[in-house]
């Protein structure tokens, strides 16, 4: 499975956040097809949602301008697979809320994504106790809170595949500083684990990242990555947030 082989070969896994057609078609897929040359490990393909309600002001906005542009889920869905067909080996994860999912088709979803590629989805209202989702071979990744306890934490463990996501603040994405003493003393709780787990929400430099990445398996890099691209989506901006990402993969390799 192409996650367990990205924990296993990567010291600290780096996974970018991306939405799916932000800024536009062309620039989201310039953008994933650079990703693995750039030190991703993984690559996070968020699914506009017109009430994105885990994300920031940042992901929302370009959640909003995909959708205006004409985002669908069978178009990404396309896209991921001929991505796929060129980077065989890359682990492609995707970020939506039930509704989008209920929308396309539970089954249908799931049966598409497998087909296109996609090894784990993330449904951020998922409910704790939901059953598994309708593909053994796409992971079920579960979110886990500073909030959570140790017994809700096990609920939760035992639902999850592929990897568990540490939201490190209570609050929505790239509004807040995450403090690392915080994060570890709460993860030292949390024990023990079968599944990796990675860190998210609010990392906005390499050295947070890099403080991050000491605590877990690896970090996921969304708002500090998009937010240049709001307000310019040239290629020189475009190269200088791959970069960025480049930079986290050293520091943390």
């Amino acid at each position: 499975m192409r996650i367990a082989t990205a924990f296993q070969t990567h010291k600290k896994c780096v996974i970018p956040f991306i939405t799916a057609n932000f800024p536009s078609r062309e620039v989201f897929l310039d953008i994933l097809y650079q990703l693995p040359e750039y030190g991703a490990s993984m690559i996070e393909i968020g699914i506009p949602f017109s009430d994105p309600m885990a994300d920031g002001p940042v992901i929302q906005a370009t959640s909003f301008q995909a959708i205006h542009a004409g985002f669908s889920i069978g178009e990404l869905l396309a896209d991921i697979k001929k991505f796929r067909s060129q980077q065989p080996q890359i682990p492609v994860i995707l970020m939506s809320y039930t509704n989008p999912v209920i929308q396309y088709g539970d089954t249908r979803f799931y049966t598409d994504a497998q087909s296109a590629g996609v090894d784990g989805v993330l449904l951020v209202d998922r409910a704790t106790s939901a059953v598994p989702n309708y593909s053994p071979c796409v992971a079920d990744i579960r979110l886990i809170a500073p909030t959570t306890s140790p017994d809700r934490f096990h609920a939760i463990h035992a639902q999850a595949s592929g990897f568990l996501y540490y939201v490190s603040v209570t609050g929505v994405t790239g509004t807040q500083t995450p403090d690392p003493q915080v994060i570890a003393t709460h993860l030292a709780e949390l024990t023990p684990k079968r599944l990796p787990m990675v860190i998210g929400f609010g990392i906005q430099s390499v050295a947070l990242a890099t403080a991050m990445a000491a605590l877990a398996d690896g970090v996921v890099v969304g708002s500090s990555f998009l937010k240049p691209l709001l307000a310019d989506s040239g290629s020189a901006v475009v190269q200088q947030q791959l970069q960025y990402i480049r930079a986290i993969s050293e520091s943390i390799a």
